[in-house]
């Protein structure tokens, strides 16, 4: 039996694996607390799921509107009638929250280089393709996210393995099942290596050809409002706060009067950090990490904050600053670097790009070819390792000890929040690089993370957020992301290094206003 044949075995046992008297009990509580908004989402997929005949869906809403507490009462409801949902996010950070979540790209054997004529490497007779057969619902958090060309690479194989007879046309969509998508399109979209404003809003699973068929709820209720324990001013200051992000996603805040570019919007007083020293990076530390010589023994500390950078440079630079505060021995980690195989002329190309060449070599989300480590500092995964295990791209955990060939860390988020787990080495090769090569690293897939980029904090939560804009932002939804990963304005701090001809307090906000036209 193949591989892919184990991994279908595993997922439709843990389908079936379920205890349906705990399910009932448990959607009973959760079908209490749904609102009027919830309600009719999760009417309107129950009856798509009774009458099989399919139907496409997609919830709108933002951080706070209670989408994962949507996702959770539909798939308890179903599963406690003994019926498989297959749960799936675009990232593994906001797959851990789903039941049973994993990512997409797992789950449904998504290839990462995406064509327009794309489709999933799922073997029609595995036993991967038998449970998505017996699937009745396939929820996609986080879908805003993906590339279109994903979706329609999924519509495809499914549409192929429901198909018993190649002769009835038209063929149903996605087979005729339920498919229940969700996300914010305030959010970052699918990222496109040196693509144009046209190119990534053409992208979104908005501009796809399936678009048209999906049915569209809006959630707008705050559900923190709702179950905050606090009263009416309090409440007033969370709806206030909630009202001023919302506008900075959908580009509604006041522009600059005095700058021509009409991205540029003034940030309130009391968010910011002034800096009058010039010492930029000390000050967003002091700011986000106050005490920090006496609280970065204290995990939980460490665990509630995080500054957050539009460049990988900016956080590069904040977590060397940061390491070097530190006391503890300096543990430093380099990797093997080589050219695969598989590159092309390849024994021609391993001759002309030298070691050092290599080991230079840095990229989005890829850890660097050297990694300044100490005992009691955050660092962040760059793969999904374990996923049952809560070890997935963008797990944060501190390190607790440290050896020549593995490292020893406690998980700071998710279900595996307090496990003590060992990280290896692994063998990595980075996609889209634009190089006429294919790099192969072996290294630990970890990044210090005091600090992380504004991308890789989409789908954190955090309640103390730091925001260092050395550099404005530079695309569609960024400065929303940012602003919207902590709950509360006394969480959120900005600074913002000016240029010789900036105003102060004022920076870019970046809204593709186009990607909302369809939305209704």
């Amino acid at each position: 039996m193949s591989s892919r044949d184990d991994y279908g075995n595993t997922l439709l046992r843990e389908e079936l694996s379920y205890s349906t008297r705990e399910m009932k009990n448990e959607f009973e509580g959760l079908r209490r607390n749904l609102n009027e908004e919830h309600t009719r989402v999760f009417e309107a997929v129950m009856r798509s799921v009774e009458d099989s005949k399919g139907g496409l869906f997609f919830v709108y809403g933002s951080g706070g509107t209670g989408k994962t507490y949507l996702w959770r009462t539909i798939i308890t409801a179903l599963r406690a009638q003994s019926k498989i949902v297959l749960a799936v996010a675009s990232s593994g950070i906001a797959s851990l929250l789903l039941p049973g979540g994993r990512t997409a790209h797992s789950q449904f054997k998504i290839p990462f280089k995406l064509y327009d004529n794309s489709t999933c490497t799922v073997n029609k007779k595995s036993d991967l393709a038998e449970l998505i057969c017996k699937a009745d619902l396939i929820i996609w958090d986080e879908a805003p996210m993906i590339n279109k060309h994903a979706l329609e690479a999924l519509e495809r194989t499914v549409t192929d393995i429901m198909t018993k007879d190649d002769t009835v046309s038209p063929k149903p969509i996605f087979g005729g099942k339920t498919l229940l998508l969700g996300g914010d399109f305030r959010q970052i979209l699918p990222v496109i290596q040196k693509g144009s404003r046209e190119m990534i809003v053409d992208s979104s699973i908005s501009r796809s050809k399936l678009w048209k068929h999906f049915k569209i709820f809006k959630l707008s209720t705050n559900m923190r409002l709702m179950n905050a324990d606090s009263d009416d001013a309090q409440q007033q200051e969370i709806a206030d706060f909630g009202k001023w992000v919302l506008d900075v996603g959908d580009g509604k805040i006041p522009i600059s009067e005095t700058k021509d570019d009409s991205t540029w919007i003034q940030i309130p007083d009391d968010l910011l950090v002034k800096c009058d020293n010039g010492d930029y990076i000390n000050t967003i530390v002091e700011s986000t990490y106050p005490s920090l010589l006496e609280r970065y023994v204290d995990y939980r500390s460490l665990e509630e904050r995080c500054i957050l950078a539009p460049t990988n440079e900016s956080a590069d630079q904040i977590n060397e600053h940061m390491i070097s505060l530190i006391p503890g021995e300096d543990h430093v980690f380099r990797s093997a670097d080589s050219i695969s195989p598989e590159t092309s002329d390849f024994q021609s190309k391993e001759v002309f790009y030298t070691n050092e060449f290599l080991n230079s070599l840095t990229f989005s989300g890829f850890p660097n070819h050297e990694i300044y480590l100490k005992v009691g500092i955050p660092i962040m995964l760059l793969r999904n390792l374990k996923q049952s295990e809560g070890l997935c791209n963008g797990t944060r955990l501190i390190v607790t000890q440290i050896a020549g060939k593995v490292i020893q860390a406690e998980i700071l988020t998710g279900k595996g929040r307090g496990k003590r787990v060992f990280i290896h080495r692994v063998v990595l090769e980075p996609s889209n690089t634009g190089l006429p090569i294919i790099l192969r690293r072996r290294q630990f897939p970890i990044k210090v993370c005091f600090a992380m980029t504004i991308n890789k904090s989409q789908c954190q939560s955090l309640p103390i957020v730091g925001i260092y804009l050395e550099k404005p932002v530079f695309s569609h939804g960024q400065l929303y992301v940012a602003v919207s990963r902590t709950t509360s304005r006394q969480g959120l701090k900005i600074l913002i290094k000016r240029g010789e001809d900036d105003p102060e307090g004022y920076t870019q906000n970046i809204v593709y206003k186009e990607i909302f036209s369809n939305l209704s």
